[in-house]
């Protein structure tokens, strides 16, 4: 086995005895290459039986020693596999033998380990003579300044591609003149591809005319134009129709550089939802004209009504009083009990039309709204059923009552109804006892089935909860709704006269002041209705 740092090992023993009559040209060579921020290495083949196994490094600039942190002597005696003995794995060195043996130059970068040094290099490889010229400049800093550019690049693809907002870079296209003609689609995303229907890879490169021809006459290439030329951005609230689009942007055309970038947001479903609105809107109008319309001509045939039928009846009732008065004791029997009911139905026919008057008046909701002290209510209230009250030997305890925002007339007529009420629906054993109160709450204390009100009523500071309670007959729990429907009577009209108003009246007062009504029952046990109504800090 023999083993040569040259093809020819004579040629190599003269070469290196050679060496020190070159060493000043070598010294000038350090010299030039002082100030270079290349490292210059030279370095000569390591045969053995005919095969590269090493390269043994003969000359080296400053740089070079740096590179691989050696000093000149200690540089001569290394090899290339001593100091980078990865390379062989890496088929690094096989590059260095192929340059070698073909003089093909190579040129690759690198990572460069010494230690736990860890840099990358620009390397060249030249061969020259019986060795090698390698130039090794450190690029460590460029290559990471490469990575950091390539990541936030990739981050701003990302962040492009994966936001919510369309985004379109436009560069103008010009004629021979200067003239733009058109626009060509630089960048753009997949929120835009979403909207449009054509993807990235469609868009990018086309031009605007040729991919959306409509939208091109549609003004929105003016648009483009007149930013691109003023360099003044402009706001973009549009609908894009046709080249089978039909949407509603909204968004900005804004000048960079070169291009006009277009962002925008896709609000086709709020303008659908919008215009649903309107239109919506539109019909409520119509409705509550119509409605409107409706009211006052049932305002007026009320009227009308009233004068009307009230005048035969009163006459009915006049002729019957006459006819009982100055005949009634030469009548039958039959033709007497005939003519008491004839009159009673006339008496009763004139309550239920006072009390449609009463109800119709209330349900057009027409009264002005001023505060109302409610113990001035109940007063005149307790004035009006004096009569009852003292025939029915009715006991009413009245507790502190606010002021409240309403109609006085509305009001006395809910508190009436009420009182009537209980003392009409007595027990046959006991006296009417009847007990108001009330109690101010805050708006999370209202009742489960009343929650609703605080969205209705937001500006309520709290609410005023006024309650009756009486201990009449009662009424059966399942029945609380129904009692507050118009007509409806839980008892027959032999055992309780009237028109089945009074607890409609009061339901429809309560929400005429934007509250409501409930109540509690059960039969033998009295009756109590709770009334809830909104109470202000400031009068809205």
């Amino acid at each position: 086995m023999s083993i040569s740092t040259a093809p020819d090992a004579k040629r190599a023993e003269a070469r290196i005895e050679l060496l020190p009559t070159q060493q000043p040209y070598l010294d000038v060579l350090d010299a030039l290459m002082e100030g270079t921020l290349s490292a210059f290495l030279y370095c000569v083949p390591i045969l053995e039986n005919g095969e590269v196994t090493d390269f043994q490094y003969i000359w080296g600039n400053r740089k070079a020693h740096e590179l691989v942190n050696l000093n000149p002597e200690q540089f001569r005696q290394t090899t290339m596999l001593q100091l980078f003995p990865y390379f062989r794995q890496t088929g690094l060195f096989n590059r260095y033998i192929t340059a070698w043996l073909t003089g093909e130059p190579q040129r690759f970068e690198r990572e460069h380990i010494i230690g736990d040094s860890v840099k990358w290099v620009d390397v060249s490889v030249v061969k020259q003579g019986e060795g090698l010229v390698i130039t090794a400049l450190d690029i460590t800093d460029s290559r990471q300044l490469r990575h950091q550019l390539h990541q936030q690049a990739q981050l701003l693809h990302n962040i492009v591609d994966n936001s919510p907002a369309g985004l379109v870079l436009y560069e103008p296209v010009l004629d021979t003149a200067g003239t733009i003609v058109d626009f060509q689609y630089v960048v753009t995303n997949a929120s835009n591809a979403r909207t449009t229907g054509r993807s990235v890879e469609e868009m990018v490169g086309n031009l605007l005319s040729v991919l959306f021809p409509d939208i091109y006459a549609q003004g929105f290439f003016d648009q483009l134009v007149g930013v691109h030329q003023t360099g003044q951005s402009q706001r973009v609230e549009r609908r894009f129709q046709g080249d089978q689009l039909d949407v509603w942007v909204d968004g900005s055309l804004v000048k960079t550089d070169k291009y006009v970038l277009f962002t925008y947001q896709d609000i086709t479903l709020l303008k659908q939802q919008q215009l649903a609105l309107a239109d919506q809107a539109a019909l409520l109008r119509e409705k509550n004209q119509a409605l409107n319309r409706s009211n006052a001509d049932l305002e007026r045939f009320a009227s009308v009504a009233s004068h009307d039928m009230k005048e035969p009846l009163r006459k009915i009732k006049a002729f019957g009083d006459m006819l009982y008065n100055e005949y009634g004791g030469t009548l039958p029997t039959e033709a007497l009990d005939l003519l008491k009911r004839m009159q009673t139905a006339s008496a009763r026919l004139m309550q239920l039309i006072d009390s449609l008057l009463e109800f119709s008046r209330i349900t057009n909701d027409s009264d002005a709204f001023n505060p109302v002290a409610l113990p001035n209510v109940l007063h005149q209230v307790l004035q009006n059923l004096d009569v009852s009250i003292s025939e029915q030997q009715a006991t009413i305890t009245v507790g502190d009552l606010p002021t409240v925002l309403g109609s006085a007339f509305q009001l006395e007529q809910l508190f009436q109804n009420l009182l009537a009420n209980a003392i009409k629906f007595r027990r046959p054993d006991a006296a009417p006892i009847i007990q108001i109160n009330s109690l101010r709450l805050q708006p999370d204390q209202l009742p489960e089935s009343c929650t609703y009100l605080t969205s209705t009523v937001p500006q309520a500071a709290g609410w005023w909860q006024i309650q009756v309670s009486d201990n009449g007959i009662g009424f059966q729990q399942q029945d609380a709704d129904l009692i507050f429907q118009a007509f409806r009577k839980l008892h027959g009209r032999r055992q309780y006269e009237g028109a089945g108003l009074g607890l409609a009246t009061v339901r429809q007062v309560a929400q005429n002041h934007r509250g409501t009504i409930t109540t509690w029952s059960q039969p033998g046990q009295g009756a109590t209705f709770t009334v809830y109504l909104p109470s202000f800090d400031v009068a809205p």
